[in-house]
């Protein structure tokens, strides 16, 4: 069925390629505690090592790693899972987004289904534990005893939520009831990314026990063979009202950088779009200065495209930018394919490139 709309299930509440992708990664060897390992997927010749991505609160990480990462460590070692909170991730060369600038960090769980499920358990009873330690009596006289729940996020190919969702919402109602947990998936992708939310929230035994069963669906059901994957990365100072991910103004902590890239000329028109309607919404969206320079007489295939922006503003824009190169040049197989003689000559770049320096 399609996930297009929010599906929630609620349940009892109890006392992750490129997030959960389906496809079996090697476990990579242990880096430090806000390390940064490749959070991509890659085959594994007779293993069924998983890899999960997910979404937690910024406040929380501190009680993750513990003093010098002892309690990461302990994770760890008694799980048998590769742990790691990502580091703020910008493109090459660029300095790196400051961690205090986010409100939310990217957990990555590598290792075999059961430790997975192992350290998941361990992670959400230490996220748990901290949000008593900071509970204050209320006026109801609420202790920090009555604190049961925490919440986690698995980050989920967009391709996979079916399977997770299931016809008419069965299967993850079926989670819900049977785990005690509260699940709900998204609407839409997280910005520039293909990652949908699965936020779980229980107790850390029923957490488990719902990403178990992800984990399980994941499997079942596979991405196939060629489905793009743009990982989910969290930038800084996101409004969280838009759909978009907007950064908030510039953040003088951050440095303004510059970077070039180039794209096929035919591909042009379609980031400038209308009136240069297309390239004032990238513009919006990134918080980046983004021109399109004429054709080189030199190499009139290639048009350079110039960023200005923060690190984390310029990953958004040429993220969004590759999204439509490849749709361009996916359409313009497809009517290659189907009518090889004959090629559109390519009009307006001169007026192209007027909208896109307005």
């Amino acid at each position: 069925m399609s996930a297009a709309a929010e599906q929630s299930s609620g349940g009892d509440g109890g006392s992750s390629s490129n997030g959960a992708n389906g496809r079996p990664s090697n476990a990579a060897s242990s880096s430090s505690s806000s390390g940064s390992p490749s959070s991509s997927s890659s085959p594994s010749s007779g293993s069924n090592t998983v890899e999960l991505r997910a979404l937690i609160e910024a406040h929380s990480v501190g009680a993750i790693i513990g003093r010098g990462g002892a309690t990461v460590q302990k994770i760890r070692e008694e799980s048998g899972a590769v742990v790691s909170i990502l580091k703020p991730t910008a493109p090459n060369s660029f300095p790196q987004i400051p961690a205090s600038a986010l409100t939310e960090r990217i957990l990555l769980i590598k290792g075999q289904p059961d430790t997975v499920n192992d350290a998941i358990l361990r992670i959400t009873q230490i996220m748990l534990d901290a949000a008593r330690a900071k509970h204050t009596s209320g006026r109801d006289g609420s202790s920090s005893d009555d604190v049961t729940t925490t919440n986690i996020r698995i980050l989920v190919h967009q391709s996979l939520v079916g399977a997770i969702i299931g016809r008419g919402g069965e299967v993850i109602k079926a989670t819900s009831a049977a785990s005690g947990a509260r699940m709900s998936v998204s609407n839409q992708p997280l910005p520039n990314s293909t990652d949908k939310s699965v936020s779980i929230t229980g107790s850390p035994q029923s957490i488990q026990q719902a990403v178990s069963a992800i984990l399980q669906q994941i499997a079942e059901n596979p991405l196939r063979p060629g489905v793009r994957s743009f990982p989910y990365h969290p930038t800084a100072n996101i409004f969280p009202s838009s759909g978009y991910g907007v950064l908030l103004g510039q953040n003088q902590n951050i440095p303004q950088v510059t970077q070039k890239i180039a794209i096929p000329s035919n591909a042009s028109g379609a980031i400038i779009g209308k009136g240069g309607s297309v390239i004032r919404d990238l513009r919006l969206q990134s918080q980046c200065q983004i021109s399109i320079a004429d054709p080189d007489p030199n190499n009139a295939n290639e048009r350079v495209v110039t960023l200005t922006g923060t690190p984390s503003g310029i990953h958004a824009a040429m993220n969004l930018i590759r999204v439509a190169v490849e749709n361009v040049t996916s359409r313009q197989e497809s009517q290659d394919s189907q009518n090889p003689n004959e090629r559109k000559p390519r009009k307006n770049q001169h007026r192209d490139q007027q909208e896109a320096d307005h």
